[in-house]
């Protein structure tokens, strides 16, 4: 009796034996993918408009991705294949801003968010393969970005930084498993100090007698104007105007000739009651505000010569404002 009971045991360790190792060959092979087209981002440098405010959109882009499945084997499925997932997640914190109904994350550098979609979707979703996934199965997808302005950015050089990671499963066959992290490239943020905010100026100056000019270098008729422009930071500001010149007189814009011109006079623009030299970049201001600035000129009527023949007294002068 002690003998048939002792071959009994061994054979039930035996049979339990073999099913741990059936069990152990189906779990080496579960779920296992691998990039097919890796997810590239390509960002140019990135040029900031004054007078873009906080939530406006400052950059833009898409890539397409995929992933190829390699194995799909059965471990808890009890005799069926798992269903590809792609799970996106991000480790970048979130701000309180939403880009056109998609949340808004903060990157690394100050004042510049990034919304993302997958798909079209907004936000980071699973990406779902057909059920029962077949090996060799390619699951692609498009990944959009939005980089948006959260706060005051400065000029330089962002550093590249991971915007979302992969990890990947087989339902019903596997645990989730990491496909790995994307990549946003290193990338030069130039912050538009200040912008006019019109591309043209347009200055009436009144009638005035010839006799009120009495001479070379008289001058008559003063008349105010500004440049108005949107500064996104507190900078300093030169302008400079250049046009045609009387006589190389540095000072004095020469009337457009035509039928109808006047002779013997031209225009003065001053600053502060001071001519202004052209062709000459000039500090107009140390410091600017955010958000409205102007530059305060005049422009008068000047005699050229000795003789003044009514008409009409026409100038342009392009104007360049820099800043510092």
């Amino acid at each position: 009796m002690s003998t048939l009971f002792k071959t009994t045991a061994i054979a039930r360790i035996a049979g339990i034996l073999v099913l741990l190792f059936s069990f152990s060959a189906q779990s080496e092979g579960d779920c296992y993918a691998i990039w097919h087209h890796p997810l590239k981002i390509e960002q140019s440098g990135i040029t900031v408009p004054a007078g873009v405010k906080v939530g406006d959109l400052i950059g833009r882009g898409e890539s397409y991705f995929s992933v190829r499945l390699l194995a799909n084997a059965i471990q808890f499925s009890f005799g069926e294949p798992g269903d590809l997932v792609l799970q996106a997640y991000t480790h970048l914190s979130a701000t309180a801003l939403q880009y056109h109904g998609i949340p808004v994350y903060q990157t690394g550098w100050q004042g510049v968010g990034i919304a993302m979609s997958l798909n079209d979707q907004p936000g980071l979703w699973d990406i779902y393969a057909p059920r029962n996934t077949p090996v060799n199965y390619v699951l692609g997808g498009n990944f959009k970005y939005y980089l948006v302005k959260t706060g005051d950015i400065q000029s330089g050089a962002m550093s590249a930084f991971s915007p979302f990671s992969f990890n990947y499963t087989c339902l019903r066959a596997t645990n989730a498993r990491r496909l790995g992290e994307t990549y946003f490239p290193a990338v030069n943020i130039a912050v538009e100090g200040c912008r006019l905010s019109t591309p043209s100026k347009q200055v009436f100056l009144g009638k005035i007698n010839r006799r009120t000019l009495s001479g070379i270098g008289a001058t008559a008729g003063n008349t105010p104007f500004n440049i108005a422009m949107e500064c996104n930071v507190n900078t300093k500001v030169d302008l400079e105007i250049r046009g045609d010149m009387v006589n190389g007189n540095r000072q004095v814009l020469a009337v457009i000739p035509s039928k109808e011109a006047a002779t013997g006079v031209g225009l003065q623009i001053l600053r502060n009651g001071i001519p202004f030299e052209l062709g000459t970049k000039t500090g107009m201001l140390n410091q600017t505000l955010v958000g409205m600035n102007e530059i305060p000129l005049s422009v008068q009527y000047y005699q050229t010569e000795e003789k003044v023949t009514p008409g009409e007294v026409n100038a342009v002068a392009q104007f360049t404002v820099s800043y510092r």
